[in-house]
């Protein structure tokens, strides 16, 4: 599961945005989520706080008065494995971003082709994600790539004859058997 949590004041950018991780996403059979927010408010917050993997952040430096990068920050304190990608007009700020201790993967200009740019560092962060250590299982044509670190236990439900993958933010229910799975689970 890719989670996007995406930010920014203007309803046509942020339409434009999940066209933009639509589209991308349906070139791959991974499961995602969207999570689109006007401000960074409290719901905001509270995407921000909840656990998930394979989150991929599309902020827009200023929002409402208040500071992208400043959330960038909060992010880093709790999260350091999601993908940070800047969206925004404010160009003059590359530099504060770039020698910042936030991570971003990338800083994309409003003012420039940029739906072509995000797809590609969606892709980008795509790829960055395939690389790290997942468990990577196929069920019902959906892709998941459950971070291993996420990952609590593992057990088997005898009612549904399923095996469930257990993480603090979801249960993964999988047709195999436990033998399969653990065969499938890599050797760290």
């Amino acid at each position: 599961m890719v989670n996007f949590i995406v930010c920014d004041n203007n309803k046509h950018i942020v339409t434009n945005v999940v066209n933009v991780i639509n589209s991308t996403m349906m070139n791959n059979n991974l499961q995602y989520k969207i999570f689109p927010h006007l401000d960074y408010n409290e719901e905001f917050h509270k995407q921000v706080s909840a656990k998930k993997s394979n989150t991929i952040y599309i902020l827009d430096i200023e929002v409402n008065g208040n500071s992208g990068i400043d959330i960038a920050r909060e992010i880093r304190k709790i999260d350091d494995h999601s993908i940070i990608i800047f969206l925004s007009k404010y160009n003059n700020l590359i530099e504060t971003i770039l020698t910042d201790n936030i991570m971003p993967l990338t800083f994309i200009s409003k003012q420039s082709n940029y739906q072509e740019k995000l797809n590609q560092a969606i892709r980008k962060s795509l790829s960055i994600f395939n690389n790290r250590d997942h468990f990577k299982i196929i069920e019902k044509s959906v892709s998941y790539q459950i971070p291993l670190k996420d990952i609590l236990y593992i057990t088997h439900d005898s009612v549904e004859r399923k095996s469930i993958i257990m993480t603090e933010y979801n249960d993964f229910k999988v047709n195999k058997s436990l033998t399969e799975i653990f065969a499938m689970l890599p050797n760290t």
